[in-house]
Parts: structure tokens; sequence; C-alpha cells
């Protein structure tokens, strides 16, 4: 009885880390697509070489 409690518990502790990784995975995945959405494609770009833009 107690190897199966055992047992039933470690399957739904594991079965709780496998979804909590797929959800950070999709967490992850939805945030870089907002990211991208509202920056655009130069939104991991280098900072410019000291071009001054806009004036003094």
């Amino acid at each position: 009885m107690t190897s199966r409690r055992t047992l039933i518990i470690a399957a739904l502790v594991l079965l709780g880390i496998l979804l909590a990784g797929f959800a950070a995975l999709g967490f992850c995945d939805i945030y870089q697509n907002h990211i991208i959405r509202d920056c655009g494609p130069d939104c991991d770009a280098p900072p410019s070489d000291g071009a001054v833009e806009g004036g003094f």
C-alpha cells in the first residue's frame, strides 16, 4: 500500500513538473511574440555607432 501511494505521489509530482515546464515554454513563446510584434525586427539590434538623432 505504501509503495503504491509513493508511486502515485511521484507520478503526480512528475506530471506537475511537466505541466509547469510546458506552461513556462508557452509563456516564453507568447512573451517573445508580443515583444517582436511591438518592437519590430530591430528590437535586439545593437545601439547605433554614435550618430545623434534629433539635434541638440
